[in-house]
């Protein structure tokens, strides 16, 4: 077998129209007594999933457009720190109740998405977020803790790890000054709002952390029906 792996079977799932950089080694293994020649056909499998690719990305805008907006409180309850406006709309709709957040946290998420929404860009860097985490919390840490959604970008990868720490998914909106909510995670991964997720958050934080996306998905297995 000679076929480059690293070359041909490494993607990114934002090429193909999922609005997250999601980085996938898709291996595909088939029985020699079926093919008479599985380099080329694994070769041509490969091809017809590059001829899935988009011309322009989605965004982390596309995905959460139309979503209700969630915003802090202005004093925290007890496991409570956002709320749905009553004049949003969120009959039906899942999985959309944010982590409880302190209002030290709701401050730095306001902080950190409105300089990115102004163009400051004070806290892009590594450094300038360790900084700033020793400034609010007294602590220090070798690894910047924050990352804001980019808009007008595709998200960074949605982990499992999500359900323990949600301060590298910062919603990109000031005014909501949180992290994603379960089911902004499942629309960066391009799960349908109807597909339900049992179990408290946590849960379905991790279960889409370690999922495929289904439209990538989908796309892997039209070009494995293309060779078969």
């Amino acid at each position: 077998m000679t076929t480059n792996l690293k070359a041909d079977a490494l993607f990114d799932t934002s090429d193909f129209g999922i609005p997250q950089k999601r980085l996938r080694l898709i291996i595909i293994a088939l029985k020699k007594s079926d093919f008479s020649n599985c380099e080329s056909k694994m070769k041509e499998f490969y091809n017809h999933l590059n001829s899935f690719k988009v011309i322009e990305k989605s965004t982390v805008e596309n995905a959460l457009r139309g979503l209700p907006k969630i915003y802090p409180l202005k004093e925290p309850e007890k496991r409570r720190s956002h709320f749905v406006h009553k004049k949003e709309n969120i009959k039906d709709l899942t999985c959309h109740e944010p982590r409880y957040h302190n209002l030290r946290d709701v401050e730095i998420f306001k902080l950190l998405a409105m300089d990115i929404k102004t163009k400051q860009n004070k806290y892009i860097h590594a450094d300038a977020l360790k900084a700033l985490y020793t400034e609010k919390t007294g602590k220090i840490s070798a690894v910047h803790k924050y990352h804001v959604l980019r808009a007008d970008l595709p998200s960074n990868t949605i982990p499992a790890h999500l359900y323990k720490d949600g301060l590298r998914h910062i919603h990109p909106d000031p005014e909501q000054a949180r992290s994603i909510t379960v089911r902004e995670a499942a629309r960066l991964q391009t799960f349908d709002d109807d597909f339900e997720f049992l179990g408290g958050n946590g849960a379905g934080y991790k279960m889409i952390g370690n999922a495929v996306p289904p439209l990538f998905a989908m796309k892997v297995a039209k070009a494995l029906s293309k060779i078969l």
